[in-house]
This record gives structure tokens, C-alpha cells and sequence, in this order.
């Protein structure tokens, strides 16, 4: 990813002076420390508690370890087995009309991490109303936080057609049927997943989109299946640590440069541009436009900007 070669380049830059607001079961305050910046006290918990999946402070732990300093915000909107999509969509709405508030009111530099995804369909009632609606609140929300110069984030999921999560619809599954709503959002950065050796991994959801907001999903792609560094007996997994490391990686760019300088929809233009296509050149359905390069997007953006 590039990340290491960065790091030699700019070793000053560790997402300092960034808040990444984290949507998901819930991080312990107390184990963050300094990296710990309060959250939203309607979850199902209250801020800075877990609800004992360890699936938050995971994704804590892939953000500051490219982004040590950056400020973990914690939204836990995440239930601990999600049934009652409408229902759940509404909480993650309401997380994140208070997330726009606080962003007004705190300003700085911000970066909103979702590694979740709804995983069946036919849960959403009526049928298509979020998964495929560019008009849902939800999608209104995301979009309306976004022209907030917020960065926004999506795990694309893990229903790819091989070692699908046995949460995923019958119908919801490989090519074309697995990246929905939110997560096909057009102005999000969507992250499926590939090895540290670059192989893609085949539970990461395949594009395409969905035809009413983005076909060209997932947008790239950031390692997954690795032992943590500071604790072998941990293993990442998922999109879900796929998303939190790419969100690591903007929070770096945006102690360089914030969105008055590089917009959010510029900064995924760049990270996109930049990204290594194994199989090619262009989009395919399951590395989107390749695997994310810290380096070369850094590189691109010092010549953007100078320009």
C-alpha cells in the first residue's frame, strides 16, 4: 500500500490535528488514551464503551497504526447482530445528523469510517428504498456531511461470491448483487479487500454498484488477513479493516492538506488515479480501480496542489 515508503518520505505526518469519527460497535475510551475524543451518547452504549465484539477498537487499532495521532471519535451505532434494518438505518441517521452538528461546531479535519454493511435485502422494507435509492435520508445525510469537506469511508462489504458472509441475502452475493445503498454511494470512498501479497480475497463484495447511485464499485482495494503487528494472536479481517486502513491513510493526507485545499471528492479522485491495477488498467469488479498507494496519491496531490 505504499504506506512503509511514505512513512521514510514524511515521517512528521501522523494524522495529527484529524478526527476520524468511527461508526461501529463502540471503542473503549479508556484503552485510546489520548487518541480518544468523546462521541455520541445516543448509541446503544455510551461513548467510549464497547458492546464486547472488539470489532470498533479493531478498527481503531488499523486507523493509528498509520495515523497514530489522530482523534478517535466513537459513534456506536452498530447492534450486536443487525435484524431490523429500517430500524437500524434510522439510528445510523440520527448518528449522523449529530456527527454534521459537531463537525459544525468543532470544525477541523474530519474523516467518517463505516465498516458495516446491511448484508441482506431483503431485511429493507419496501423493497429497493435504501439499497438502491439515491433519495434515502441515510444517502441524503452521507451526501449532505460529504459537502461538509468530510471525508466518508465504506467497507464494501464482505458477500463476494466465494466464502460469503453467511449473514449475506440469498440474492445479495458476488458480481453485481453485493455492494448496496451507502456502501454504493458515488461520493464515498467504497474499500473491498486483497491479501498483504495483493490477491484479492474472495468474500470482498464484487461490483457492480447499484444502477441508481454508483456502478463503479468498489473504488479500490487495501489489505486485509494480516496479523496485527503488536500482537500476532490478532488477526484483521474483512473489508471492514480494508476501509479502516484506507481511512488511515486519508487521515495522513489531511494533516497535509485540508478540504479547502483538496476537496473530499478530489482527495478519491487521487487515491483512485494512483492505485495499482494488477490485472490491468481501469475498473473491474473485484479491485475496482486497484490496490491504494499511499505514496503515489501523496506524490500526486504535491503535484496537484503546486499546480
Amino acid at each position: 500500500m505504499g504506506v512503509q515508503r511514505l512513512r521514510q518520505d514524511q515521517p512528521q505526518l501522523r494524522g495529527a490535528g484529524v478526527n476520524v469519527a468511527l461508526f461501529d460497535h463502540g471503542v473503549d475510551g479508556t484503552a485510546l488514551g489520548a487518541n480518544y475524543g468523546g462521541g455520541w451518547p445516543g448509541g446503544a452504549v455510551k461513548p467510549g464503551k464497547t458492546l464486547g465484539t472488539g470489532h470498533g477498537m479493531a478498527m481503531a487499532r488499523q486507523i493509528l497504526s498509520i495515523a497514530p495521532d489522530a482523534l478517535i471519535f466513537d459513534y456506536p451505532v452498530l447492534p450486536p447482530r443487525l435484524t431490523n434494518v429500517p430500524g437500524f438505518l434510522g439510528q445510523v441517521q440520527a448518528a449522523y445528523s449529530y456527527f454534521r452538528a459537531q463537525v459544525g461546531v468543532l470544525g477541523g479535519r474530519w474523516i467518517a469510517v463505516n465498516s458495516w454493511s446491511t448484508f441482506n435485502r431483503a431485511l429493507e422494507f419496501p423493497a429497493g428504498s435504501y439499497s438502491n435509492n439515491p433519495n434515502h435520508p441515510l444517502n441524503l445525510k452521507i451526501t449532505e456531511v460529504i459537502e461538509a469537506a468530510v471525508d466518508v469511508v465504506f467497507a464494501a462489504g464482505n458477500c463476494g461470491q466465494f466464502c460469503p458472509d453467511p449473514r449475506c441475502g440469498r440474492n445479495d452475493r458476488g458480481p453485481g448483487s453485493s455492494i448496496f445503498g451507502a456502501n454504493s454511494h458515488p461520493r464515498v470512498l467504497t474499500v473491498g479487500a486483497v491479501r498483504s501479497d495483493g490477491l484479492w480475497i474472495g468474500y470482498s463484495s464484487q461490483g457492480e454498484g447499484q444502477p441508481n447511485l454508483a456502478r463503479e464499485k468498489p473504488d479500490l482495494c487495501a489489505a486485509s488477513e494480516f496479523h496485527e503487528t503488536n500482537d500476532a494472536g490478532m488477526i484483521a479481517t474483512g473489508t471492514s479493516a480494508a476501509a479502516a486502513l484506507a481511512a488511515g491513510v486519508i487521515a495522513v493526507f489531511r494533516q497535509q492538506w485540508p478540504a479547502t485545499i483538496i476537496s473530499p471528492d478530489q482527495l478519491k479522485a487521487t487515491l483512485i488515479a494512483t492505485a495499482h491495477q494488477p490485472s490491468g488498467t481501469g475498473w473491474n469488479g473485484r479491485l475496482g480501480y486497484g490496490i491504494l498507494d499511499a505514496k503515489a496519491a501523496f506524490e500526486k496531490a504535491v503535484t496537484d496542489v503546486t499546480v
